[in-house]
């Protein structure tokens, strides 16, 4: 079974009135319209003139306080605040890079810019910025003081890998003129970036600070950074916390702590707060299928109770309160936020397990009792890493390797035990490796790469009986696996292949039996419904609102399940989450940063 990283909340939930619907469409568009026209808030195109999509360019990694960065905050980031102090588009070696606005180049291939194999500074005098251009393939033929216009070819896109295969993308910063102050490009870019966020290989998540766990979620609200500055992002209290980078194995040891059930159980022991919302009182019927649950700019990385009548989330709502889960309920959301664990943890989908990271050590907590002993919690030899629980909640797998190394050159070790953390074994050594999840208790999905050297990654399917692989995938650019809630399909995507017949999304059984490529046109971020049906929100880089589609294996058949003119949504930062039942999805809207809701057709 999978768990969930946990998420934040505050303040009062309420559905939406019509007025506020219509008011919320109408500000949504002139908001949108400023960000596609150029105006003196956002006076630079994006450096690539093509569209975002599957075949050209990718947003790879915002601007800010992304978990990847944080954890190298003192290594790779530790010169710039500890922050992803520019924005990557992943794209592939040769793709045309055009100035970003009228200027005149300051430097080229300077070393105290970084970003090897080679870079570019171009200043901005009439706007009050510099733009720079690194991990570019080749010097570029510009020289220092020569001008150039906006959307000027000035160099083309590399790898700092220098294989083409490794990590290629544009690394490119908005810059004071001092070139020490950066600044976030979502501000100051025309873009959609929203829209970008759907493809690619950032997730939604950003680091948490726990003691302000709302500060710098979103796309558009990170830090400005400067050269040489503090470290912005060094939290006495993160969420996830910080990985150990050594590949040493924790001693295990069992430790079972047991008590007896209670009802309710006693959040304050660690026990679930409650898995029943408040009764339903006095519900206001809304407009449409859209809900509005909460207020206040409210909240990031929404999960669900497994009975889908409460969405979940990691928040602090004023600095009386502690950082704990909350929820609101989809039944009442008028009734407000209520507390529901003060213990933040990596959960099951079930929530009958919790996996709590405390330094080198990782525990694992069994939270209900239909029957004997209700609390349980020891220890598993994971070193402090993150464990994921088998569906039938008998075995764990985790991962080792060290952040602190490029990607590229990254060995990962994937070990397996039993839930009691008995066992415990390493089943594979993977060249840039990394655990997709459970199928079964037996098969666990992963990927990697035959050799550090491979150009291609292979997604294969680990059977713990035998030690059989089974590869279901295999291309130069594969991203985003996602399994099925029963373990019967894999989503995954190819994109930027050089095979260009190749990208898009594709969907394989666990057991290889079955292949399918979806429609080009619904490339974009998808999560699973139920075990057949997958929805999609494709890729419109300059959509105004988002659309939902749903894809069924049984048929092959695609249909939409929500209309832009109807139903006006947009997600945030690719923060979506479907319901259990499968009949509506929480998002993070774009328009106000509140948590709502929306209903599907069956």
């Amino acid at each position: 079974m999978q768990f969930f990283r946990l998420l934040e909340l505050s303040s009062v939930s309420r559905l939406l009135t019509l007025g506020s619907l219509l008011t919320l469409v109408f500000f949504g568009k002139a908001a949108e319209a400023k960000t596609q026209l150029p105006s003196p808030e956002r006076p630079f195109i994006l450096p690539f003139s093509g569209e975002a999509g599957p075949s050209t360019w990718l947003l790879a990694q915002p601007y800010g306080n992304t978990v990847g960065a944080f954890r190298q905050r003192h290594t790779t980031y530790a010169g710039s605040g500890g922050i992803h102090f520019g924005v990557d588009l992943a794209a592939p070696c040769g793709t045309p890079v055009v100035a970003m606005a009228d200027g005149m180049v300051f430097a080229v291939d300077a070393m105290r810019f970084g970003s090897a194999p080679h870079n570019l500074m171009i200043d901005h005098p009439d706007l009050g910025y510099a733009t720079f251009y690194g991990h570019l393939l080749e010097k570029p033929s510009l020289k220092p003081g020569q001008r150039v216009k906006a959307g000027e070819v000035v160099a083309l896109s590399g790898d700092p890998a220098e294989t083409c295969f490794g990590r290629p993308h544009l690394h490119f910063e908005i810059r004071d003129l001092a070139h020490v102050r950066k600044y976030n490009p979502v501000k100051l870019v025309q873009a959609n970036w929203d829209n970008l966020a759907l493809a690619g290989a950032f997730s939604q998540a950003f680091q948490y600070d726990l003691d302000e766990p709302r500060k710098w979620q979103h796309l558009d609200d990170q830090p400005e950074a400067s050269a040489g500055g503090p470290l912005l992002n060094d939290f006495v209290n993160p969420w996830p916390p910080d990985l150990p980078a050594d590949m040493r194995l924790s001693p295990l040891v069992l430790s079972d702590i047991s008590a007896g059930c209670t009802s309710p159980p006693d959040p304050k022991t660690g026990i679930i707060a409650s898995l029943n919302p408040p009764p339903k009182e006095n519900t206001i019927t809304a407009p449409s299928s859209l809900q509005m649950l909460t207020t206040g700019g409210c909240c990031t990385q929404p999960f669900w109770s497994p009975d889908a009548r409460q969405v979940l989330f990691i928040d602090r709502p004023s600095s009386a309160q502690p950082a704990a889960i909350w929820a609101v309920s989809t039944d009442a959301p008028e009734a407000g936020v209520y507390p529901f664990s003060d213990h933040i943890g990596f959960y099951t989908s079930d929530l009958s397990h919790r996996v709590v990271l405390q330094g080198k050590t990782t525990l694992i907590e069994k939270l209900v009792c239909p029957a004997g002993p209700a609390y349980k919690r020891w220890t598993v030899p994971a070193g402090g890493r993150p464990v994921i629980i088998a569906p039938g909640q008998t075995r764990i797998a985790w991962q080792i390797s060290n952040d602190n190394l490029p990607v590229e050159r990254r060995i990962t070790e994937i070990w397996v035990a039993n839930l009691d953390g008995s066992q415990a074994h390493r089943i594979a050594k993977l060249a840039r490796g990394s655990i997709l999840g459970w199928a079964t208790d037996t098969i666990l999905v992963v990927s990697g790469r035959e050799n550090l050297s491979a150009r291609e990654q292979v997604l294969w399917a680990l059977s713990l009986p035998d030690g059989n692989r089974l590869e279901l995938a295999r291309s130069d650019r594969l991203r985003a696996g996602s399994i099925s809630p029963k373990g019967t399909w894999l989503a995954y995507s190819i994109a930027l292949s050089q095979e260009r017949n190749q990208n898009g999304i594709w969907l394989v059984r666990i057991d290889g039996s079955q292949r399918q490529q979806l429609p080009g046109t619904l490339f974009g971020s998808y999560r699973w419904r139920d075990d057949r049906r997958l929805l999609i929100v494709p890729l419109r880089p300059t959509a105004t609102f988002h659309e939902l589609w749903e894809f069924d294996t049984q048929n092959g058949t695609a249909r939409a399940l929500t209309d832009p003119e109807t139903i006006p949504f947009k997600i945030a930062n690719n923060d979506w989450a479907v319901a259990p039942d499968g009949r509506s999805i929480v998002f993070v809207s774009a328009l106000d940063h509140n948590l709502w809701l929306l209903a599907l057709p069956e």
